[in-house]
Formats: C-alpha cells, structure tokens, sequence
C-alpha cells in the first residue's frame, strides 16, 4: 500500500504522517455511502486495497469500462501477478459468453417460432433466454 511516498508492505503497520492521508480515512464520517458514489475511482481504489482473491471474486460485477480502468491502476500501482491473472481470466470468461451467446443465437435463428417458445420453456440461463426472446420479438416486429 502506498500512502504518499511512504510504502507499507502487506501485514506491515507503519505511523504516516497524517498531511499523506486523504480525508476520507482520516475521518469516516467523510466517506459517503457505497451506494451514494458512482465515482469508479474510489470503487477501484477500495478493491485494490483487498487480497488478490478479494479482488477475483469481485470482477464479475465489473462491466468493462470499469475492469479496464481496475488494470491500468493496478498496473500502475502494486502491479500484482494474481491480480492481472484473475483479471485476464475474467476477459476470457467474457469471451467465451459472448462466443457461446453469439452461437446460440445462430442456432436459433432458423428455428420455427413454435420451437422457440418450447426452448423458452426449457431454458434455465437467463442470458439464452434473452436470445430467444429477442429473436421472437424480432420476428413479431418483422411480422
């Protein structure tokens, strides 16, 4: 963690001097509410305050814009291996969604419009579910 030009390494406790601290962690009171902050960069600099695996099981929740901006300060900062591990594997998992969605849709695309109804009832993930509906908006818009 680095306060100023002072560095603590983790499990370390070190005295800062306070004109290094922001005002948010001299005073909690000054810190808003999670929910009363849509600032990424305060949403990025708590998570980088976390362990590696804190961090991982947060990426999900991220949309990209966010997830990008959380790299480019990791890296700029501690530049964590299992950080940048677990963020290139949450890319990947997006990747394959999106590879697997875009297939989905292929596949149901020639279907007839009574089989997709039957798929919507068969289908547990909302994401295929939202293929599906979409193509038969689609085709109820085309008429």
């Amino acid at each position: 963690m680095h306060v100023g030009p002072v560095t603590i390494m983790p499990g370390a406790s070190r005295e800062v001097d306070e004109s290094y601290m922001e005002p948010r962690d001299l005073d909690p009171e000054c810190m808003p509410e999670a929910d009363e902050t849509k600032d990424p960069g305060i949403v990025i600099a708590d998570m980088l305050d976390g362990t590696i695996p804190e961090i991982g099981s947060a990426l999900p929740s991220l949309d990209n814009e966010t997830l990008d901006a959380l790299e480019n300060t990791e890296k700029k900062g501690q530049d964590r291996t299992g950080v940048s591990a677990a963020i290139a594997a949450e890319r990947l998992s997006r990747a394959d969604s999106a590879k697997q969605a875009e297939e989905y849709a292929e596949l149901v695309a020639p279907m007839e419009t009574e089989e997709l109804q039957t798929e919507l009832g068969t289908v547990t993930d909302e994401g295929l579910k939202g293929i599906i509906e979409a193509e038969i908006e689609k085709r109820n818009a085309n008429g």
